[in-house]
């Protein structure tokens, strides 16, 4: 399974693209943290794989928003708001 991901933040600078690779019989879990530093909000793509896994062509497009939070002065914090966007292709032989 290849999972790309890649962000969009319109407030600052965006982080670096990933790109993650699961092998069978790979142990794996589909939450990733939020890449800014100062953000507490994470991204579940779970549902997104079992769709992949799932679907005839075996892939899964789509984005996310981060529910997280962001330090923005000592003390208060700001909606971080940063987009990931995913694309999900399951190999043949998947059934995640």
């Amino acid at each position: 399974m290849r999972i790309e991901l890649s962000f969009e933040d319109r407030s600052s600078i965006s982080p670096a693209a990933q790109v993650h690779v699961l092998y069978r019989p790979a142990r794996a879990f589909f939450t990733y943290p939020c890449p800014h530093s100062d953000c507490d909000g994470e991204f579940e793509l779970e549902h997104a794989v079992r769709m992949a896994v799932n679907d005839r062509t075996r892939t899964a497009q789509g984005s996310v928003l981060c529910g997280g939070a962001r330090v923005s002065e000592p003390g208060t914090k700001r909606p971080c708001e940063l987009r990931l966007i995913y694309d999900i292709t399951a190999d043949r032989d998947s059934g995640a």
